[in-house]
């Protein structure tokens, strides 16, 4: 069993409807609008949080977050 419907299952989520939705293209031009979105925002890791309009990316210490906030 794939990795993902491993976890799908593990989460209850009913697979019948699971394998007919990952079978299907429905939600893909939803699925393309966020990717798009998270490029445009320059969203090229995760985490990435935003501070005062400017992106963090990865796990930082705290104190990239207090510099962010202006803080020392």
């Amino acid at each position: 069993m794939p990795v993902i419907e491993s976890l799908a299952a593990g989460a209850g989520i009913e697979m019948g409807s699971f394998g007919s939705c990952m079978a299907g293209n429905a939600s893909r031009e939803e699925l393309d609008k966020y990717i798009r979105q998270g490029k445009d925002s320059h969203i090229y890791a995760t985490p990435t949080f935003f501070v005062n309009g400017k992106p963090i990316v990865g796990p930082r210490p705290i104190g990239d977050f207090d510099r962010a906030l202006g803080g020392q």
